[in-house]
């Protein structure tokens, strides 16, 4: 559901298994995303057991590996019909090229604090730059959360998609932005370090506990952040905090706001990832 997502749960599992070895955690971790990706050629089970869904995961593995390896086994048309749940196609025209894009692994993306580039790529290894400025394509299977590099801020797990937005964005030292959609805060982030840590950039969510996550990871960034505070929006307004008090909080601060909605209002309307930068003046 909306406040238990499968990739929240996945992680929040794996990190109370202390006594699993990191590689074992690898593999669970990849074999869920598996299980999921490759539904569509698994069999309907109404009522599955524990046994059935163990059988249906080391298939689902098993399809992932044989992409890997023989990708032109799988045929086009078998692609596009069983690559997405049937009310997909009726909004998406799904195409073999998408198709077979969907049923890759994605690629790990790291965004690095600026001028820590050239020391991640070194100690990390595996890593090759890519057009984004303090990008990087990481390509082994070691546990990143894990090392020391990562607990001292010196970068972030980001899709490069996701990076893009925030560069598009090119916001300026100074300037107060409000991201709309914050999540867990990876383009709230960005936009601060974009920013040189100078500035003010409210960050705004449904889910309150995602802006915890928010909080942790503007801590382990050196960023400071205010208290989150719980307001109710209505239509197209901004935040009435953002709109009285512009420039209050520390610069380069990082603010929650969360609201409390009972209708489908603002949060609901930006469902899509949207930047507004305010004027300081």
């Amino acid at each position: 559901d909306r406040e238990h997502p499968a990739d929240r749960v996945l992680k929040d599992e794996l990190r109370r298994a202390k006594d699993l070895a990191p590689d074992n955690a690898a593999w669970l971790s990849r074999a869920v995303f598996s299980y999921y990706r490759w539904k569509g050629w698994l069999p309907t089970r109404r009522e599955p057991t524990k046994p059935m869904l163990v059988s249906d995961v080391l298939e689902a593995v098993r399809l992932a590996e044989k992409f890997v390896l023989k990708p032109g086994s799988f045929a086009d048309e078998e692609l596009v019909s069983r690559v997405a749940p049937e009310w997909i196609s009726r909004e998406v025209e799904i195409t073999p090229a998408l198709a077979r894009a969907w049923q890759r692994e994605p690629t790990l993306w790291l965004r690095c604090r600026p001028g820590q580039t050239e020391t991640v790529q070194a100690e990390l290894r595996d890593c090759a730059p890519d057009a984004l400025p303090d990008s990087l394509r990481y390509a082994a299977s070691r546990d990143l959360f894990s090392t020391e590099l990562f607990h001292a801020g010196a970068f972030e797990i980001q899709d490069i998609a996701s990076q893009a937005v925030s560069v598009l964005a090119a916001p300026k030292p100074g300037e107060t932005w409000w991201d709309a959609c914050a999540g867990e805060g990876g383009k709230t982030l960005h936009l601060s370090a974009l920013m040189q840590n100078k500035g003010l950039i409210w960050a705004s969510d449904r889910a309150e506990w995602r802006l915890k996550n928010l909080k942790r990871r503007a801590a382990r960034a050196t960023l400071s952040a205010g208290p989150i505070a719980r307001r109710r929006s209505r239509g197209n307004q901004r935040p009435e905090s953002a709109r009285r008090h512009p420039r209050r909080g520390p610069v380069g601060g990082a603010h929650e706001d969360s609201w409390e909605t009972s209708t489908w209002d603002i949060m609901a309307g930006l469902c899509f990832f949207i930047l507004f930068p305010f004027s300081t003046a």
